[in-house]
Parts: C-alpha cells; structure tokens; sequence
C-alpha cells in the first residue's frame, strides 16, 4: 500500500503500522503453506480471483461466486448484523464488531476489525440502493482512507435451483486508489471472507433457520 494513495490522518494507525501487520499476516500464511507441503497436504485452491481493468478504476471477479443457498438466504446474511459479524473479514487475522448497521437507503454502516497484530480498522459506509434479494449498492471506506472520496460497491444476487450467484464490483474514485486496495492484500481476505460465508449458509440451513 502506498502511502501517497492513502493518506492517513494524524492519530490514525500509520501506513508503517498498517504494512508491518499486512507483511507479518503474509509470513503467517507462508508458515502454514510450507508446514502443508511437508505433511504432503496439497494447499486448498483459490476459487476467487479479482479482476482490476488497466483503464478502469474498479475491482471484480472473474465470474460470479456460486453459493449453495437461495438468494433470500444469502441477502439476510448481507443485511442482519448478527450474521454479518460472522463472516465479514477474515477471522484468521482479527475480530470483527458490527458497530452500527442501519439497513435503509441512507442508512449508515461501521464494522470494526480488530488484528490480533495490529490495530483496529473501522470499516464505514452508507447504503444507496435496496433492492431486496437481488441487488444492493453501499459506499466503503477505511477510516483514514480515501479523504474526501467515495468507493462504491455494488452486491448482485441471482438465484439459480436454489443457488446463489453472487457478484461484487467496487468502484474506485481513481486507478491509484484501487490499486492502492489490491496491494493491501485484499485478495486473500476476500477469498477468507467468502469461505466463510459459505460456511455459515450451510449452517443456517442446517439449522432450518
């Protein structure tokens, strides 16, 4: 992460702060995958790959993550604080607080990541669009991030025999900011935060909830 992409405000964590915990999570990670070639275990294969156009400033997946769950289902745990505190962010590096979570159009958003090496980074936003089970658009920032910008996200749902297709696209105020995200590592957060959903559903399901 660049530190004349995202300026930080005073009192707020430092980039150096913020790049010594992305680079120790990084180590982590390799730690495990050597530990895992020595047992011979095969590491698990990403099934997420985001995309970032050269000449436009956003970020997509490759195609549509299919999740094992109707649209209904997957749309309460974007939209419920006590199932969004389970699977947004990566729990293997921090906890995660949902502060606030006013679910209307206007309605303002904050979760609250606390690293176990590191800070804790406020997650804010407000939502745009509502459109139930199908569709929601919500601004995102990083407190201390992004001053004066905005960064749009956009949640497509598609339900399909009982799947899911789930489609994410950010929109970024500038290329330098959105490749400011993708070098903070945001990937194999993203590809933690979705296993872990996908976890939950089968629970919820399971529990006939």
């Amino acid at each position: 992460m660049m530190s004349n992409v995202f300026p930080f405000r005073r009192r707020r964590p430092s980039w150096l702060a913020l790049y010594r915990s992305h680079l120790q999570q990084s180590l982590d990670r390799l730690e495990l995958y050597l530990v895992a070639i020595r047992k011979g275990d095969p590491p698990m294969p990403a099934s997420l790959k985001l995309v970032a156009p050269k000449d436009q400033p956003i970020i997509t997946g490759t195609e549509p993550r299919v999740l094992d769950a109707p649209a209904a289902l997957v749309w309460k745990c974007l939209s419920e604080p006590q199932h969004v505190a389970r699977w947004w962010g990566p729990a293997s590096i921090g906890t995660l607080t949902v502060k606030e979570l006013d679910f209307r159009v206007g309605g303002r958003w904050r979760f609250e990541h606390a690293l176990k090496r590191g800070p804790v980074i406020a997650f804010t936003g407000t939502y745009l669009v509502i459109e139930p089970i199908t569709r929601l658009v919500n601004t995102f920032s990083v407190e201390g991030m992004f001053d004066g910008k905005q960064v749009e996200e956009t949640h497509l749902l598609e339900e399909r025999d009982g799947k899911t297709l789930y489609t994410q696209i950010m929109r970024f105020p500038d290329i330098a900011s959105r490749d400011g995200m993708i070098a903070s590592g945001m990937e194999k957060g993203a590809l933690e935060s979705m296993a872990q959903l996908e976890a939950l559903l089968a629970e919820l399901q399971g529990d006939g909830k």
